[in-house]
């Protein structure tokens, strides 16, 4: 009982983030200094042959930055990873957990290495869209100590003027390559952890009574492991990070570069400095998010912060989903009448380490071809802002949103005004108030299905396309196929926290009639909004509607994006001839039926092409 109390408390979602702030902390300063030589050795001019390098190497590098610049010049550019430590850690963890219970179909089940593996791996994806930034920052506040020209006065000066000179592309300069480096690292420094916590545990003991030596060890042999994979594209990282705009035209050119001029032995520069900080650093990670953890027990034991695990798996048996697939809003209205800073920043967190894992998920790990992509990017970003966009697709999967996300950039995918809203199920999405505060932050808005086209849900989406934003919808009527699968999908956590509905999944992907709620939410919108279909061919390979339900690699992903149009003149026809609501809403959805109905083939045909020339 003892032991099952405190894996509960382990996992509160307010004191992982506490204990992973502290944790980081350790591991920063521990580390920094280290980094600050590795960062220097690595970046390092290459010598001719009239002159000598500037470091020979660890040693040199510390006895020299020591001599000219004091200690303290081993502490350069710690601002920009300080300030962003606490959230990095906490979502490293979080994305941790999350990986788990993605991958975990039995909460009972202990989870094999190749599931603490890929579960580390997605904790990489979501620290790195605060990593990259920070590094970028980190990077040239080390180097340019080294060159005799102090550029940028500190890290809110450099990122100000790498904003201001070239915008958001150049603060985020290098995201790929960090992508490279944290993806597999990660997944290898999560997955030492665990099983050398286990290995180390003595039998009988539970592994949250490790003592402080084995957790040194364990966090520290997790640290060398994960530098021996990271280090090369970390190298890569930081000349591309650090280099002057159009010195290299990619990635592969920094490769080609480096290997040409200093041969292979340059992917490993900064080896001995790494090796050093690994250990003492990580150690000091594990070991202060352990202690935090425990600290936190004693002084909350009774912290109002619910379980996560038992929070976000709400264990419901299929069965009594399965008797509830129409039900009323179980939960308080999630939408604040006027959103505050607090509540923006925690949406745009969501939207953008979700729509981060889309992005990855679709173009790296699988293949995603967009035919007509400009066509969606430059209504999401150029349209005026009193035009609202109204976007319909195809749903063949119960992770089709956020998947089909992949397609647009992270900076959109980051921007909480551009983003889009969608209606989502209430009785899989809304029934936990924890489930409601992360699917709203989604800007998913919860419907009931089987209420019809007037209800809150509805009239909230009317009024948010009055206001000029944009809404997606799944707008298939009904589904086709066994229902226990979707049910036993959306009752699981992947679909939970990462899925949003309005029309349900069609398995035969037959062409099926649409709902007339995206008639009502063009007909009564004041604006007259653009329309935008999209269709996608192989999202339901990368999410199969069967067993086992975990996102697959290496599939072939095709997303057709249709010609905008508006249905103004219809509307206003509709209206001149004094037709009632239900008419012009099932006017409206059958003018928009055939407009979608001509892409199916299209995208189709597109997605076949692609397989045939693989």
């Amino acid at each position: 009982m003892g032991d099952a109390a405190a894996l509960d408390r382990r996992v509160s979602p307010l004191k992982n983030f506490v204990a992973g702030g502290v944790g980081g902390a350790c591991l920063l300063f521990a580390g920094h200094p280290l980094d600050t030589i590795k960062v220097r050795l690595q970046t390092q001019p290459k010598a001719s042959c009239s002159q000598y390098v500037l470091y020979t190497g660890t040693y040199d590098c510390f006895r020299k930055t020591v001599s000219r610049e004091g200690v303290l010049g081993l502490y350069k550019g710690m601002g920009a990873p300080i300030a962003t430590v606490a959230p990095m850690m906490a979502i490293s963890f979080f994305g941790f957990g999350l990986g788990k219970q993605l991958l975990q179909s039995d909460p009972a089940a202990p989870h094999t290495h190749s599931q603490i593996y890929l579960a580390g791996m997605l904790a990489g994806v979501f620290t790195t869209v605060i990593v990259a930034p920070a590094e970028r920052i980190k990077c040239l506040l080390q180097v340019q100590s080294t060159t005799g020209q102090l550029k940028y006065a500190g890290p809110v000066n450099c990122a100000v003027r790498l904003y201001r000179e070239q915008g958001i592309r150049s603060v985020y300069k290098g995201t790929v390559l960090t992508l490279i480096r944290d993806v597999p690292s990660s997944g290898l420094y999560f997955l030492t952890y665990e099983y050398l916590k286990s290995v180390l545990t003595p039998e009988g003991q539970s592994v949250h009574e490790l003592s402080t030596p084995r957790i040194l060890l364990a966090g520290g042999t997790a640290g060398i492991l994960n530098w021996v994979i990271a280090l090369p594209p970390d190298v890569l990282k930081s000349n591309f990070q650090t280099a002057a705009d159009g010195h290299y035209k990619g990635l592969v050119d920094v490769l080609r570069t480096l290997i040409r001029e200093e041969g292979a032995k340059a992917l490993y520069k900064g080896l001995s400095a790494v090796m050093l900080r690994a250990f003492p650093a990580n150690a000091a990670c594990f070991l202060g998010f352990e202690l935090a953890l425990k600290s936190l027990n004693w002084l909350a034991p009774n912290c109002p912060f619910l379980c996560l695990t038992h929070q976000l798996t709400g264990q419901r048996s299929l069965n009594e989903c399965c008797g509830a697939l129409v039900m009323p809003l179980e939960v308080k209205w999630p939408f604040p009448q006027c959103p505050r800073l607090g509540w923006r920043i925690s949406s745009s967190l969501v939207m953008g380490m979700v729509g981060s894992y889309s992005y990855l998920w679709t173009k790296y790990v699988n293949s995603l071809t967009v035919h007509d992509h400009d066509v969606l990017l430059d209504l999401v970003d150029e349209r005026p802002q009193d035009t609202p966009l109204i976007t319909v697709s195809n749903h063949q999967s119960c992770m089709d949103d956020p998947h089909i996300w992949g397609v647009l950039k992270l900076r959109q995918l980051w921007n909480w005004k551009r983003m889009r809203w969608t209606p989502a199920a209430s009785d899989i999405c809304f029934t936990r108030e924890i489930h409601s505060r992360f699917f709203s932050r989604g800007k998913c808005v919860p419907v009931v299905r089987g209420d019809g086209v007037y209800q809150r849900g509805m009239d909230f989406l009317v009024e948010r396309l009055n206001q000029g934003d944009w809404v997606h919808i799944f707008p298939e009527g009904e589904q086709r196929g066994k229902s226990k699968f979707a049910v036993h999908v959306k009752c699981c956590f992947t679909v939970r926290y990462i899925s949003s509905f309005s029309g349900k999944v069609n398995m035969t992907e037959e062409f099926i009639r649409l709902k007339w709620g995206v008639g009502r939410l063009i007909a009564e919108c004041s604006l007259h909004p653009i329309i935008l279909p999209l269709w996608h061919v192989g999202l339901n390979d990368v999410l199969p509607n069967k067993p086992p339900y975990i996102p697959r690699a290496g599939k072939r992903i095709t997303v057709l994006v249709g010609k905008p149009f508006t249905v103004k003149h219809l509307v206003e026809a509709l209206r001149a001839e004094n037709r009632s609501p239900m008419e012009m809403r099932k006017a409206v959805t059958d003018f928009i039926q055939g407009e979608f109905r001509s892409l199916k083939s299209q995208a189709e045909a597109l997605h076949q092409r692609m397989q045939a020339g693989r």
